[in-house]
């Protein structure tokens, strides 16, 4: 699954800044991309990942899960 489309589709549909991708690489670490991704004035930060690409997709993916767990519990309440 793309999650960057579906977050950008997602703020392009309600209106939202466009998210803002943030990426550190750490040495020595097979794993050494970390992205953050910054939208709508919350930031969601991804697993490690062994390049830039697939560190911003697990950055988006944190994002779009968190924002289905919300709209869940809007739903249920």
């Amino acid at each position: 699954m793309f999650s960057k489309s579906i977050l950008h589709e997602y703020t392009t549909k309600t209106k939202t800044d466009q998210p803002e991708y943030s990426v550190t690489k750490t040495e020595g670490s097979v794993t050494p991309y970390v992205s953050s991704v910054s939208f709508a004035g919350h930031t969601y930060t991804g697993g490690a990942a062994r390049n830039k690409k697939d560190a911003e997709q697990k950055a988006a993916r944190a994002a779009v899960k968190s924002l289905l767990g919300n709209m869940s519990s809007i739903l249920h309440d």
